[in-house]
């Protein structure tokens, strides 16, 4: 797909892509972590976000 995008980007006098695309979820920090453990939550506040948003 790298090697794809390169040649459109070529082609069409395209400004590059960053070669990270950065899209992944991020996973929760330690912080987060405990605060949905002291709450009696299965998961993170993030992690609940995340999947909501998809």
């Amino acid at each position: 797909m790298h090697t794809a995008s390169r040649a459109f980007e070529t082609a069409w006098d395209l400004r590059p892509m960053s070669r990270l695309d950065r899209t992944a979820g991020r996973a929760p920090v330690t912080g987060e972590r405990e605060k949905a453990a002291r709450r009696g939550l299965p998961e993170a506040a993030r992690e609940i976000l995340q999947r909501t948003v998809r």
